[in-house]
């Protein structure tokens, strides 16, 4: 709170009675006239008595920054922390900002609104210097009682870096090889080809420099010529050097072979394959190539682990595998091909039931419960859960019937019932499996006199 205190401005030094009093948010100067209306507690309004005549005014103000972030210099990967704090008039709020275009535009940062606890400090903190943050510019806005400040821009800048990529090539024997040996990226997307020198190590006693040429934005190739004095392999090593002495060394690797290298050729696609769930699909590719491709078989584009045959067989399909694509990729030092897509297609096997009636004997005024026939699955991988068995009598009686597993695909259906009479009747039990399939054994019930046996 800062009160200023101005003279009339008429030069007069005579002594008149002033009087000024605060009427809620109004401080009224009797002698001027001059109101201005603050936002204060009334317990805060000075009272003037007997004062020389004097206009008094309130000045607010937001907070001041005592401390600003300072800007860093680091290399990529390096997290990055700012800090700033400011003096206040309570209540008190902080937000931090970025700008991703120098500073044209600034966005809050999510969360980024606390302080440090019991100062007036502000930290940000966890961000990755990187390419995608090289540049941006961070502050921080304080806001109290009176307004808004906000303090200077800090800004992140990458150290100048590169970053190598070796090769494997073929050259051949005999031949002067003339192509790209290494590759390099510089933090400094600003950098052009100019700006660098290389030397290339043949790994044979033999160097020359380089030509650097330029991909992209902070992307390099070096291309050089040279001739190796036997197959096998050499180490290239390849020294380049930038602006201000920023350099790295990118290591490659020459296998020299004895015939002319050719990338890899497909001779044969594999075949799309129908089978039924339980058989054995196989997919068979080939190619050519100099040196002989190396083959690797996808599932849906994506790698199979130890598929590195010719020949990729699976051998027990499940209904889980059908729409799965299959293709081969062949691999050599001078390049790298795909077959075509082939196609699984898994169907689940049809279902086929066989029914298989019986004789039996049941014995009037007895509760029969045993077999009432039997029947087989064509599906062996079904189980006795999978099916229903209803059992009509014959006499205008029936009820569910119980189904056992004797062996895969092989089942029994038991009952239990008691006729009314002596004498023959049919029994039709009613077999339905998955999908709807059923079937109906028919068995003979010859119902005897309990008297045959005494």
């Amino acid at each position: 709170m800062r009160w200023n205190l101005f003279s009339r401005g008429d030069g007069s030094s005579k002594n008149k009675a002033a009087r000024a009093r605060a009427i809620g948010p109004v401080i009224e100067s009797m002698e001027s006239r001059t109101l201005m209306s603050v936002s204060m507690p009334a317990d805060l309004m000075p009272a003037i008595e007997n004062s020389p005549s004097i206009t008094t005014s309130f000045v607010p103000s937001g907070p001041t920054i005592a401390t600003n972030p300072g800007s860093v210099t680091v290399p990529s990967g390096t997290l990055v922390s700012f800090q700033a704090s400011a003096t206040f008039i309570l209540p008190r709020s902080v937000q931090w900002q970025v700008s991703t275009d120098n500073g044209l535009n600034y966005s809050n940062i999510p969360g980024a609104n606390t302080f440090l606890a019991d100062t007036d400090f502000s930290n940000i903190g966890g961000i990755t210097a990187n390419a995608s943050t090289n540049g941006n510019l961070y502050r921080a806005v304080f806001t109290d009682f009176f307004g808004t400040s906000t303090t200077t821009s800090a800004k992140i800048n990458l150290t100048n870096t590169l970053t190598p990529a070796g090769i494997t090539f073929n050259p051949v024997l005999g031949q002067i090889f003339s192509a790209k040996v290494g590759g390099f990226a510089a933090s400094n997307t600003s950098w052009q080809a100019s700006d660098f020198t290389s030397w290339v190590d043949f790994g044979d006693t033999g160097g020359w420099y380089g030509n650097v040429v330029q991909t992209g934005p902070g992307q390099f190739n070096v291309v050089a010529g040279h001739g190796w004095p036997h197959t096998g392999h050499f180490d290239v090593t390849i020294t380049i050097t930038g602006p201000g002495g920023v350099s790295t060394v990118i290591h490659s690797n020459a296998e020299v072979l004895g015939t002319v290298a050719e990338g890899p050729i497909v001779l044969s696609h594999p075949s799309n394959q129908s089978v039924i769930a339980g058989q054995t699909a196989s997919f068979t590719a080939s190619a050519s190539g100099t040196p002989t491709p190396t083959v690797q078989w996808q599932l849906n584009n994506v790698d199979i682990p130890g598929a590195n045959s010719p020949t990729y067989s699976i051998p027990a399909t499940t209904v889980g595998q059908n729409g799965n694509i299959y293709r081969a990729k062949f691999v050599n030092g001078s390049g790298t091909v795909f077959s075509n897509p082939a196609t699984l297609t898994v169907t689940a096997p049809s279902l086929v039931l066989t029914p298989i009636g019986t004789d039996f004997f049941p014995v009037l005024g007895f509760a029969y419960t045993d077999t009432v026939g039997d029947f087989k699955s064509s599906n062996t991988a079904l189980h006795a859960s999978d099916y229903a068995a209803f059992i009509d009598y014959g006499d205008t009686g029936g009820w569910y019937g119980n189904i056992l597993e004797t062996n895969p695909g092989e089942f029994t259906v038991t009952g239990g019932h008691g006729w009314p009479a002596i004498g023959h009747y049919t029994v039709k039990t009613t077999i339905t499996g998955p999908g709807g399939v059923s079937t109906i054994i028919i068995s003979d019930a010859y119902v005897v006199d309990p008297s045959i046996f005494d």
